[in-house]
């Protein structure tokens, strides 16, 4: 009734209806086809982008390659460089070696005559002083004199007294002594020979210990002439395994050389 009240027919009504869902689903089918287009273009420039990864890898391992053989070469010019460089160390720290011993010649010259002139005055001071202290001691030695004159005329009373009960104290020390000498005699005897024994023991140990030293040390010499003969062994080999890398190197760029001064020639 309100469609009529309006003015509006019923037909177009109906009309509007049915065109309205009719172009929504148009309009779903469209955006759903572009949505897959766009899809399958993102996929392609996925897949494009994938295969340009794969080829930006492929170039990166082959500069890899060319690094690690151009780092190869290097090592091998370095190494070359260092044993040079050692040569020259070993002939500077002998020219070195020689000239500090010239300088240590002089300097000990140096300090001989220095201690010689010290010496020198050390005695000069040395005799002024003795002279002081003999001149002092004489004055001292006649002050004594005097003094002991007057004591040795009392002294010599008193030694006659004494002399007498020296002398016979004298002579039972004089026995004593004599029986005690016989008695060190004889143990000094009997240490001797201890000890004659004990040497002849020592100098056999000795020589045992002197043999067996020998031995070790022949052991040991053929060992080391051993290790050296391997070591020169393989540094031969080394030398020789280097040689033949460079060779096959020369050769290569040679080859890539031509190569390219042809296709130069060609084109």
């Amino acid at each position: 009734m309100s469609a009529f009240l309006t003015g509006v027919k019923f037909t177009d009504l109906y009309r509007s209806l049915i065109i309205i869902p009719s172009s929504k689903e148009n309009a779903r089918k469209k955006r759903g086809k572009r949505e897959e287009e766009e899809e399958e273009e993102e996929e392609e420039e996925e897949e494009e982008e994938e295969e340009e990864e794969e080829e930006e890898e492929e170039e990166e391992e082959e500069e890899e390659e060319e690094e690690e053989e151009e780092e190869e070469e290097e090592e091998e010019e370095e190494e070359e460089e260092e044993e040079e460089e050692e040569e020259e160390e070993e002939k500077k720290k002998k020219k070195k070696k020689k000239k500090k011993k010239k300088k240590k010649k002089k300097k000990k010259k140096k300090k001989k005559k220095k201690k010689k002139k010290k010496k020198k005055k050390k005695k000069k001071k040395k005799k002024k002083k003795k002279k002081k202290k003999k001149k002092k001691k004489k004055k001292k030695k006649k002050k004594k004199k005097k003094k002991k004159k007057k004591k040795k005329k009392k002294k010599k009373k008193k030694k006659k007294k004494k002399k007498k009960k020296k002398k016979k104290k004298k002579k039972k020390k004089k026995k004593k002594k004599k029986k005690k000498k016989k008695k060190k005699k004889k143990k000094k005897k009997k240490k001797k020979k201890k000890k004659k024994k004990k040497k002849k023991k020592k100098k056999k140990k000795k020589k045992k210990k002197k043999k067996k030293k020998k031995k070790k040390k022949k052991k040991k010499k053929k060992k080391k002439k051993k290790k050296k003969k391997k070591k020169k062994k393989k540094k031969k080999k080394k030398k020789k395994k280097k040689k033949k890398k460079k060779k096959k190197k020369k050769k290569k760029k040679k080859k890539i050389l031509n190569l390219g001064f042809n296709l130069q020639f060609y084109t």
